[in-house]
């Protein structure tokens, strides 16, 4: 007679988990790796020298948002999201940049 044990149930693994990379195309560089998000961004800012940053999160991600900028000196929170915005708001959205006169903008 064989005695069968199971196994400790494992919990399923992310395919990604342990993945890093970066991927750069024109006009765009994605940078992927797991909870790296705000690190991510911390270089990218510092990488692009930008000194004046806007940041556009919804009131629904604006902590994320907050979590994610954590590392960076933001000039400018953008919280006036809408869906298919109206060109009122993306006008309000622009005037501001202007008077903060933000070098990049980080959209969550």
């Amino acid at each position: 007679m064989v005695a069968m044990t199971s196994a400790p149930e494992q919990k399923p693994q992310s395919p990604f988990a342990g993945t890093v990379f970066a991927h750069d195309t024109l006009p765009q560089r994605v940078l992927f790796g797991s909870g790296e998000a705000a690190a991510n961004l911390s270089a990218e800012v510092a990488r692009l020298g930008a000194c004046s940053v806007m940041v556009i999160a919804s009131d629904r991600d604006a902590e994320l948002a907050t979590q994610l900028t954590a590392g960076i000196t933001v000039a400018l929170a953008h919280h006036e999201v809408v869906q298919h915005v109206p060109i009122e708001i993306a006008r309000k959205a622009r005037v501001a940049a202007g008077q903060y006169s933000v070098d990049l903008v980080v959209s969550v």
